[in-house]
């Protein structure tokens, strides 16, 4: 923990701005102070600001012009060998190329798991059948409220209305699917 000299607030040394010509290595002023202090200055000697961007800008825009170039120069397409720009720069593909890639790799992905699935179905087809056997015995057995009374509204023409007054009729319904499934 350190005291700033300015607010005098004391604060964490991470709060601290760098310098390491003091003993410690840090300013003797806190990030926000040292902030407002700098805000200040530049308010007050505009024309100091305006002159000195003035001969300092166009050496550092010359030099961004520069690595650009050298980045495009180096950064070509590792398989069309284009010359990559903008976005393109982060990634060793362009555009295009990538897209064929990511074609391939799905095509290649979706093989794969049709091969997974296929070889898990040799290894377990009795467990798999059983499963499914299991299955529509209990569909065949259990018989919802809810699909006798679709087949009763679609089939026979019954309404919501209807099926709501006369309960014994959802339930007559299921007697009769489960009599049709034995």
């Amino acid at each position: 923990m350190k005291t700033c000299s300015k607010c005098k607030c004391e604060k964490y040394l991470t709060e601290f701005v760098k310098k390491s010509s003091c003993k410690d290595g840090l300013r003797s002023y806190c990030k926000n102070c040292n902030y407002q202090m700098q805000k200040d200055w530049r308010s007050k000697n505009k024309d100091k600001v305006k002159q000195y961007n003035q001969r300092s800008w166009p050496k550092v825009a010359s030099k961004q012009k520069a690595i650009q170039l050298q980045k495009q120069i180096e950064n070509k397409c590792v398989k069309c060998n284009c010359i990559l720009i903008g976005r393109q720069l982060l990634s060793r593909y362009c555009f295009n190329c990538k897209k064929e890639i990511k074609k391939e790799w799905r095509r290649e992905s979706y093989k794969r798991c049709i091969d997974t699935y296929k070889q898990y179905y040799e290894f377990n087809k009795i467990e798999i059948r059983n499963k499914t056997r299991l299955l529509e015995a209990n569909r065949r057995a259990n018989v919802t409220d809810r699909y006798a009374s679709k087949l009763l509204r679609e089939k026979n023409g019954f309404t919501v209305e209807q099926l709501k007054n006369n309960p014994l009729l959802i339930e007559v319904k299921k007697l009769i699917i489960k009599t049709k499934r034995i």
